[in-house]
Parts: structure tokens; sequence; C-alpha cells
């Protein structure tokens, strides 16, 4: 599997949840966001959706940073192996990004060691017993699907999001803003519920942007969600965080294992 269809696989889902559409406190709405008449009051021009999107670029726009570290930390309700009751799962990942090239240490659910891959310009590897193994098309599929858990929680709730301040991560200006999907109307969950959405029942934290750039620098937020199993039903609900923080921009260089 090419690591380019993959990423097209990514941004496309990406578009299609919303991500890259502007949330109400930017300066239009995105068509798969609630109506435009949100009580929503920011006025700023970051597109809060797309944030995330402008950090981790794609195959026809790269990142607005030439570098950086990002560290991911994703506390997920899911079903357990039987499909019986709700059980929160953690991923951790750290990853030193240059341009296309990639260093990725990722802790998954119940590990007690990280897994170590890298993705260098079309190639990618994975490091078995010390020593790089060359894969197709995994490690970029396990690098392209971690935003969507960002995305699916993220998109929605950070649509009433509204600056409260102002702060420096890691030396880099960032405005802050904090979001509360309790601040929705009725009307509004309807729209998202008919759109796909409704199995997110809360969602709030804050994000902060890149005030050079818009991209963002960190974000810390909590939610709550219903979880079904293939067949739609309903087996309970959970909550779940989502911790995400970028550092070293412009400081990061990537090389290619040995």
């Amino acid at each position: 599997m090419s690591k380019k269809f993959i990423m097209g696989f990514i941004i496309f889902t990406l578009i299609l949840t919303g991500c890259s559409g502007k949330s109400s406190s930017a300066s239009s709405a995105s068509t798969t966001s609630p109506s435009s008449s949100s009580s929503s009051s920011s006025s700023s021009s970051h597109d809060l959706g797309s944030a995330l999107n402008l950090v981790l670029g794609s195959d026809s726009t790269p990142s607005v940073f030439d570098s950086y570290h990002i560290d991911v930390n994703l506390n997920t309700p899911q079903l357990n192996d039987d499909n019986t009751k709700v059980v929160n799962e953690n991923t951790i990942i750290a990853a030193d990004v240059a341009g296309k090239d990639i260093h990725i240490l990722q802790t998954d659910p119940g590990a007690t060691t990280q897994k170590e891959g890298f993705i260098i310009g079309e190639k990618e590897y994975k490091m078995v017993g010390g020593a790089p193994q060359e894969m197709m098309g995994q490690i970029a599929l396990s690098w392209a699907m971690w935003p969507l858990q960002v995305v699916l929680n993220y998109a929605y709730p950070v649509y009433w999001a509204k600056k409260t301040g102002t702060d420096s991560i890691d030396g880099h200006n960032a405005d802050v803003y904090t979001f509360d999907s309790a601040d929705a109307s009725k009307a509004s969950d309807a729209a998202m519920s008919a759109m796909g959405a409704g199995d997110l029942t809360a969602g709030k934290g804050s994000v902060w942007i890149d005030q050079k750039t818009g991209a963002m620098l960190k974000l810390d937020m909590t939610y709550s969600k219903s979880v079904k199993d293939n067949n739609q039903k309903e087996i309970g609900s959970g909550s779940g965080s989502i911790k995400i923080e970028i550092t070293k921009v412009g400081q990061v260089t990537v090389t290619p294992p040995k």
C-alpha cells in the first residue's frame, strides 16, 4: 500500500469530518459545522478546525513548521475484546518530524515497551532487535490514523471556542482558546447527530494556537461519548482525553536508521 494512497485517504477523511473547515471562532463556518448563527462570540481569524492540519501538512501542502517534535497522549474509551463493556485504552506517541522524514516512538495500549519506526522520504522502517526492517505502508498508516481520533472528538466542541488569553509554548507566542460543547444549542446538537457525530456527548478543553502561523501548539481536552458495537447497539458510555504538544519547532533533524 503506497504512502500517497494512505495520506490521500486520511486527508479525504479529515475533510469529511470537518477538521479542515472553519470553526465559529474563525471568520467563516465550515459546511459541516453547525449553523453560522451560533452563539460563539470570538472574532479571531484563526481557523481552529484546521490548526492540527497546519502542523501535520499533507502530500500537497507541507507543514507550516520546517521541523518539530510532537507528543500525543490519547486515552480512548472503546469496547473490550468481546464487545461486552467499555474500557479505556491509552496510546502514547512521541515523534520528531523534519519535512517528510519522521522518527516515531509509540507505546500501544497495554504495552510496556515502545515501538520505533521511521518514515524517510518514500521508504519506511520498523526497528526490530535494534536493526531496521523495511516496511510496506504499515508505519505510514499508523501515523496517519491517530489524527482521526483527535478530529472526531475535537472538531465539534472547538466550534464553540472563545479566546481566553495568551501564553508562550516553548518560546512561541500563542493565543489560548477554551471550548465546551455545553455551549451548543439543542438545534446544533441535532444537526451534528444527523451528520454522524452523535456519539460524542460532551467535549471541553483548551487549545493553544501559534500567533504567527495559526497552527496548533498544544491541545488539552476531555470528552465523553456513546460506545456502540458493529451493529450500532449502544454498549455503554465512556470518557476520554486528548493531550498534544508541539515543541522544538525548527530544531529537529531526522537521521535514517542504521
